[in-house]
Protein backbone atom coordinates (compact mmCIF):
# COMPACT_ATOMS: atom_id res chain seq x y z
CA UNK A 1 0.00 0.00 0.00
CA UNK A 2 1.30 3.79 -1.02
CA UNK A 3 0.57 5.86 1.73
CA UNK A 4 -2.14 8.66 0.54
CA UNK A 5 -0.21 11.94 1.53
CA UNK A 6 1.93 10.82 -1.37
CA UNK A 7 -0.94 12.79 -3.30
CA UNK A 8 0.11 16.05 -1.89
CA UNK A 9 3.92 16.37 -3.11
CA UNK A 10 6.83 16.44 -1.28
CA UNK A 11 8.92 13.31 -0.22
CA UNK A 12 6.47 10.70 1.31
CA UNK A 13 7.84 9.97 5.25
CA UNK A 14 5.94 6.35 5.22
CA UNK A 15 8.30 5.24 2.34
CA UNK A 16 11.57 5.50 3.90
CA UNK A 17 14.85 7.41 3.59
CA UNK A 18 16.49 6.98 0.73
CA UNK A 19 13.15 5.11 -1.18
CA UNK A 20 11.87 6.26 -4.34
CA UNK A 21 8.66 5.57 -6.07
CA UNK A 22 10.16 3.70 -8.77
CA UNK A 23 11.83 1.01 -6.74
CA UNK A 24 8.63 -0.16 -6.46
CA UNK A 25 8.33 -0.79 -10.37
CA UNK A 26 9.98 -4.64 -10.18
CA UNK A 27 7.55 -5.14 -7.54
CA UNK A 28 4.97 -4.98 -9.92
CA UNK A 29 6.11 -8.08 -11.95
CA UNK A 30 7.88 -10.10 -9.36
CA UNK A 31 4.90 -10.05 -6.44
CA UNK A 32 1.66 -11.82 -6.47
CA UNK A 33 0.23 -9.04 -4.24
CA UNK A 34 -1.82 -6.31 -6.05
CA UNK A 35 -0.65 -2.91 -5.67
CA UNK A 36 -2.49 -0.86 -3.97
CA UNK A 37 -2.60 3.43 -3.89
CA UNK A 38 -3.86 4.91 -0.91
CA UNK A 39 -5.47 8.64 -1.78
CA UNK A 40 -7.97 8.67 0.14
CA UNK A 41 -7.49 11.86 2.38
CA UNK A 42 -10.80 13.47 2.94
CA UNK A 43 -9.02 16.82 3.20
CA UNK A 44 -7.41 16.78 -0.70
CA UNK A 45 -8.62 19.85 -3.22
CA UNK A 46 -8.89 19.92 -6.69
CA UNK A 47 -5.74 21.22 -7.17
CA UNK A 48 -4.43 18.52 -4.95
CA UNK A 49 -4.66 16.64 -7.99
CA UNK A 50 -2.61 17.80 -10.44
CA UNK A 51 0.69 17.22 -8.14
CA UNK A 52 3.65 16.22 -10.01
CA UNK A 53 4.91 13.27 -7.18
CA UNK A 54 1.20 12.08 -6.99
CA UNK A 55 0.98 12.05 -11.34
CA UNK A 56 4.11 9.98 -11.88
CA UNK A 57 3.26 7.30 -8.83
CA UNK A 58 -0.15 6.67 -11.23
CA UNK A 59 2.23 6.71 -14.20
CA UNK A 60 4.13 4.35 -13.08
CA UNK A 61 1.38 1.65 -11.64
CA UNK A 62 -0.63 2.36 -14.15
CA UNK A 63 -0.30 -1.20 -15.59
CA UNK A 64 -4.43 -3.11 -15.69
CA UNK A 65 -3.99 -4.45 -12.00
CA UNK A 66 -3.78 -1.78 -9.79
CA UNK A 67 -6.09 -0.19 -6.98
CA UNK A 68 -6.80 2.97 -5.77
CA UNK A 69 -8.42 3.70 -2.52
CA UNK A 70 -10.35 7.20 -2.34
CA UNK A 71 -13.22 9.19 -0.46
CA UNK A 72 -13.54 11.83 -3.39
CA UNK A 73 -15.47 10.90 -6.79
CA UNK A 74 -14.16 14.16 -8.42
CA UNK A 75 -10.41 12.85 -7.87
CA UNK A 76 -11.52 9.72 -8.78
CA UNK A 77 -12.77 11.11 -11.99
CA UNK A 78 -9.92 12.90 -12.73
CA UNK A 79 -7.58 9.33 -12.33
CA UNK A 80 -9.79 8.00 -14.90
CA UNK A 81 -9.90 10.57 -17.57
CA UNK A 82 -5.94 10.22 -17.38
CA UNK A 83 -5.04 6.53 -16.10
CA UNK A 84 -7.83 4.39 -17.74
CA UNK A 85 -6.64 0.91 -15.93
CA UNK A 86 -7.29 1.27 -12.40
CA UNK A 87 -9.98 -0.06 -10.29
CA UNK A 88 -11.31 1.49 -7.19
CA UNK A 89 -12.03 1.16 -3.51
CA UNK A 90 -14.31 3.30 -1.81
CA UNK A 91 -12.78 4.42 1.07
CA UNK A 92 -14.11 3.84 4.68
CA UNK A 93 -13.12 7.44 5.77
CA UNK A 94 -15.48 8.71 3.20
CA UNK A 95 -17.88 8.37 6.35
CA UNK A 96 -16.37 11.12 8.26
CA UNK A 97 -17.78 13.14 5.67
CA UNK A 98 -20.59 11.64 4.74
CA UNK A 99 -21.67 8.88 7.36
CA UNK A 100 -22.19 5.26 6.03
CA UNK A 101 -25.65 3.10 6.29
CA UNK A 102 -26.18 0.06 5.07
CA UNK A 103 -28.63 1.72 2.76
CA UNK A 104 -25.96 4.07 1.53
CA UNK A 105 -23.30 1.17 0.94
CA UNK A 106 -26.22 -0.30 -1.34
CA UNK A 107 -26.76 2.37 -3.40
CA UNK A 108 -22.83 3.14 -3.66
CA UNK A 109 -22.34 -0.66 -4.91
CA UNK A 110 -25.21 -0.71 -7.26
CA UNK A 111 -23.45 2.41 -9.31
CA UNK A 112 -20.93 -0.35 -10.26
CA UNK A 113 -18.15 2.01 -10.12
CA UNK A 114 -16.10 0.42 -7.25
CA UNK A 115 -14.46 -2.84 -6.95
CA UNK A 116 -14.91 -2.60 -2.67
CA UNK A 117 -16.36 -0.38 -0.79
CA UNK A 118 -14.69 -0.35 3.48
CA UNK A 119 -16.65 -0.62 6.20
CA UNK A 120 -16.36 2.16 8.78
CA UNK A 121 -14.11 1.21 12.11
CA UNK A 122 -16.91 1.65 14.44
CA UNK A 123 -19.28 -1.03 12.75
CA UNK A 124 -16.20 -4.03 12.89
CA UNK A 125 -18.12 -5.69 15.49
CA UNK A 126 -21.71 -4.40 15.26
CA UNK A 127 -23.24 -7.52 13.48
CA UNK A 128 -26.75 -6.14 13.45
CA UNK A 129 -25.52 -3.16 11.32
CA UNK A 130 -23.44 -5.64 9.15
CA UNK A 131 -25.85 -8.19 9.01
CA UNK A 132 -27.98 -5.86 7.18
CA UNK A 133 -25.90 -5.52 4.00
CA UNK A 134 -26.67 -7.12 1.15
CA UNK A 135 -23.41 -7.27 -0.46
CA UNK A 136 -20.81 -8.49 1.69
CA UNK A 137 -18.83 -9.92 -0.74
CA UNK A 138 -18.28 -6.27 -1.91
CA UNK A 139 -17.22 -4.80 1.32
CA UNK A 140 -13.99 -4.93 2.85
CA UNK A 141 -13.31 -4.98 6.67
CA UNK A 142 -10.34 -3.99 8.48
CA UNK A 143 -8.34 -6.07 10.81
CA UNK A 144 -6.82 -4.02 13.26
CA UNK A 145 -9.01 -1.28 13.87
CA UNK A 146 -7.76 2.46 15.92
CA UNK A 147 -10.14 3.45 18.16
CA UNK A 148 -13.50 1.23 17.31
CA UNK A 149 -15.27 2.51 19.97
CA UNK A 150 -14.19 5.95 20.65
CA UNK A 151 -16.37 8.71 20.65
CA UNK A 152 -13.98 11.17 18.38
CA UNK A 153 -12.56 8.45 16.14
CA UNK A 154 -14.22 11.07 13.22
CA UNK A 155 -12.55 14.43 14.45
CA UNK A 156 -9.67 12.45 15.59
CA UNK A 157 -9.36 11.02 11.96
CA UNK A 158 -9.48 14.54 10.43
CA UNK A 159 -6.69 15.93 12.75
CA UNK A 160 -4.62 12.87 11.40
CA UNK A 161 -5.72 14.21 7.37
CA UNK A 162 -4.50 17.20 8.21
CA UNK A 163 -1.32 16.34 9.93
CA UNK A 164 -0.52 14.24 6.33
CA UNK A 165 -1.25 17.54 4.52
CA UNK A 166 1.82 18.76 6.24
CA UNK A 167 4.61 15.58 6.01
CA UNK A 168 4.65 15.31 9.47
CA UNK A 169 6.65 12.54 10.75
CA UNK A 170 4.01 12.92 14.13
CA UNK A 171 1.26 10.88 14.35
CA UNK A 172 -1.52 12.82 16.11
CA UNK A 173 -3.48 8.77 16.95
CA UNK A 174 -0.48 8.75 19.95
CA UNK A 175 -1.85 11.75 22.16
CA UNK A 176 -5.09 9.30 23.53
CA UNK A 177 -3.34 6.02 23.45
CA UNK A 178 -3.95 5.34 27.18
CA UNK A 179 -8.25 5.24 26.38
CA UNK A 180 -7.90 3.11 22.90
CA UNK A 181 -10.21 0.24 22.71
CA UNK A 182 -7.59 -1.35 20.03
CA UNK A 183 -8.56 -4.67 18.79
CA UNK A 184 -7.44 -7.17 15.92
CA UNK A 185 -9.83 -9.30 14.56
CA UNK A 186 -8.11 -13.39 14.68
CA UNK A 187 -7.71 -15.58 11.73
CA UNK A 188 -10.10 -17.65 14.13
CA UNK A 189 -12.57 -14.06 14.12
CA UNK A 190 -12.30 -14.25 10.28
CA UNK A 191 -13.11 -18.01 9.85
CA UNK A 192 -15.42 -18.21 12.29
CA UNK A 193 -18.09 -14.90 12.42
CA UNK A 194 -17.02 -12.81 9.11
CA UNK A 195 -16.76 -15.41 6.52
CA UNK A 196 -20.18 -17.56 7.62
CA UNK A 197 -22.23 -14.34 7.07
CA UNK A 198 -20.58 -13.71 3.77
CA UNK A 199 -17.69 -11.53 4.40
CA UNK A 200 -14.53 -12.20 2.05
CA UNK A 201 -11.86 -9.38 2.24
CA UNK A 202 -10.33 -8.39 4.70
CA UNK A 203 -7.54 -5.40 4.58
CA UNK A 204 -4.58 -4.33 7.94
CA UNK A 205 -5.12 -1.00 8.69
CA UNK A 206 -1.88 1.12 9.01
CA UNK A 207 -0.69 1.04 12.49
CA UNK A 208 1.28 4.20 13.65
CA UNK A 209 2.84 2.79 16.29
CA UNK A 210 4.87 0.52 15.51
CA UNK A 211 8.33 0.51 13.66
CA UNK A 212 8.37 -1.35 10.24
CA UNK A 213 10.37 -4.03 12.21
CA UNK A 214 7.55 -4.32 14.40
CA UNK A 215 4.99 -4.26 12.26
CA UNK A 216 7.54 -7.01 10.25
CA UNK A 217 7.38 -9.26 13.68
CA UNK A 218 3.44 -8.67 14.13
CA UNK A 219 2.51 -10.33 10.56
CA UNK A 220 4.85 -13.30 11.11
CA UNK A 221 3.29 -13.81 14.32
CA UNK A 222 -0.52 -13.25 12.72
CA UNK A 223 0.22 -15.32 10.21
CA UNK A 224 2.29 -18.09 11.16
CA UNK A 225 2.11 -21.01 14.08
CA UNK A 226 4.00 -20.17 17.41
CA UNK A 227 6.29 -23.10 16.65
CA UNK A 228 7.64 -21.57 13.46
CA UNK A 229 7.74 -17.96 14.22
CA UNK A 230 11.45 -17.71 15.69
CA UNK A 231 12.48 -19.92 12.76
CA UNK A 232 10.93 -17.85 10.14
CA UNK A 233 11.75 -14.46 12.18
CA UNK A 234 15.61 -15.70 11.94
CA UNK A 235 15.84 -16.39 8.79
CA UNK A 236 14.76 -12.74 7.84
CA UNK A 237 17.39 -11.29 9.67
CA UNK A 238 20.02 -13.65 8.17
CA UNK A 239 18.58 -12.52 5.12
CA UNK A 240 18.59 -9.16 6.19
CA UNK A 241 22.08 -9.42 7.09
CA UNK A 242 22.95 -9.98 3.53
Amino acid sequence: NIPYCSLNGGINNNIGLGMIYSDFTPMIDKSPLIPRINFANVLLEPYDYYDNLANVVLQIFDNGSSLIEISSIPLMEYIQSKYPNYEFIFSKWADVITPFTPELIEQIIQTNRFLRIGIPNQYTYDFDWLKQLKHKNKCEITIDPICYQCSKNSSCFLAEQENALEYSNKSLLLRCEKNQQYKFLSIEDIIQQYQPLGFTHFVFETDYRLTPEQKLIFYIKYFFKDEAQDKIIQEILIEGEK
